[in-house]
């Protein structure tokens, strides 16, 4: 059996052997203070440890304060920055996914959804597109313009577009977690 836990990263590098003895499977968390102050370096050999030991892991994008969607571009920006941040070290550490936030609040952006689904479409788009090209992206949903289907179309058709996105976010806003896997 094989048992995944959020750890955040800080913890992770403090008590590695004991990830490593019980064979936990750690979902890293990485917050906005840790961004600031992790080595990249340092991450790829903690998790070849995990690796050299049998250990899948992925990583957790931070997500407090953070607003993908935000109508407000200096903090779509600041958010983006935040993610592209997690998005380098999980590619730097072959991590198999990376976890994040589609930040859909019903409280500030029920009656704005539309509006809200456009900043987070413009602040998603690149950043899957890299996820993509890092080998951290594999199986997502997508839209074929040819077909019209979203998940494995015959046509296997490597078209990438703002539906693809808009189709995650709104799968994912439900259930509150976006994984690029």
């Amino acid at each position: 059996m094989i048992i995944q836990v959020l750890i955040p990263y800080e913890m992770l590098v403090q008590r590695l052997d004991e990830v490593i003895t019980k064979t936990l499977h750690p979902e890293i968390h990485f917050s906005g203070a840790t961004l600031d102050c992790c080595d990249a370096g340092e991450v790829r050999r903690v998790t070849e440890a995990l690796r050299s030991n049998g250990i899948t892991y992925s990583f957790h994008a931070p997500y407090m304060d953070l607003t993908p969607g935000a109508v407000d571009n200096k903090i779509r920006k600041a958010t983006q920055e935040r993610l592209e941040e997690t998005l380098h070290l999980a590619a730097v550490a072959e991590a198999r996914a990376l976890v994040c936030h589609p930040g859909y609040d019903e409280w500030r952006h029920g009656d704005f959804k539309d509006l809200w689904l456009r900043g987070s479409v413009q602040m998603w788009t690149p950043l899957v597109e890299e996820a993509e090209k890092q080998g951290i992206m594999k199986n997502y949903y997508w839209v074929c313009k040819r077909c019209g289907k979203s998940y494995k179309c015959p046509h296997k058709s490597p078209f990438y577009s703002h539906e693809v996105v808009e189709k995650m976010l709104e799968a994912d806003i439900r259930s509150g977690r976006l994984t690029l896997s």
